[in-house]
């Protein structure tokens, strides 16, 4: 995991996160550091469903999108 990730990033992602999924039960599972953006892996629920977040490195967040797979729409 990319400790290079601002924590202002880190904790942007969290909440925004949990605004749209209504579930505080977090934990970051993956980080990777870029000069533009950054991206912070979120799981979420007791099963550690995964949410992808871009965001800045002054937090603002660009976007969270679900990775789960949710098969043939």
């Amino acid at each position: 995991m990319d400790q290079s990730v601002p924590q202002i990033a880190r904790d942007a992602c969290l909440r925004e996160v949990q605004r749209t999924t209504n579930n505080p039960d977090q934990i970051i599972t993956e980080m990777l550091y870029s000069e533009a953006n950054s991206q912070v892996t979120i799981g979420v629920g007791p099963d550690r469903a995964p949410w992808q977040c871009t965001v800045s490195n002054s937090g603002i967040v660009a976007r969270v999108m679900s990775m789960t797979n949710e098969g043939p729409l």
